[in-house]
């Protein structure tokens, strides 16, 4: 079975009257991937595309960990969609803070993002907080 699931900015940021994204980005979880063991990525001008073999979140963390370039792969585990596809817990994603800690700054948003879901203990942003981390990522791209 695959499930397509849409990530990056878009996944964040999409309701707000202001954005405009340069791309597109999918993730793919696949339980029988076929021309891949774990990760393939397909990029075309305007679309990227994350195909993954739906592993659960444990595997799919540990994967992340041990193969930590580029950190930006912490977006896909704060998509609640994913998320929950996964069946990704608070205290599975704190294990992902090494990730946090070494965003570039044009992916810093993800650690606000991050954190509120810490804070709130649930993979929601308030108002509040989407606009913060929306500022981080305009501030980013300026």
């Amino acid at each position: 079975m695959r499930k397509k699931i849409l990530t990056g900015s878009r996944a964040f940021f999409s309701c707000l009257a202001d954005f405009r994204p340069k791309d597109t980005d999918w993730i793919v979880l696949d339980d029988a991937p076929k021309g891949y063991q774990y990760y393939r990525q397909t990029s075309i001008p305007g679309k990227c595309l994350f195909e993954w073999r739906d592993m659960g979140a444990d595997a799919l963390i540990d994967y992340a960990l041990q193969h930590p370039i580029p950190q930006m792969q912490v977006g896909k585990f704060l998509i609640p969609d994913f998320a929950k596809h996964i069946g990704l817990t608070l205290e599975q994603l704190k294990r992902l803070q090494p990730l946090i800690d070494a965003l570039d700054a044009k992916h810093r948003y993800e650690s606000i993002i991050y954190d509120s879901y810490l804070r709130n203990g649930d993979f929601t942003l308030t108002d509040e907080q989407r606009d913060a981390a929306y500022q981080c990522y305009k501030e980013a791209r300026s």
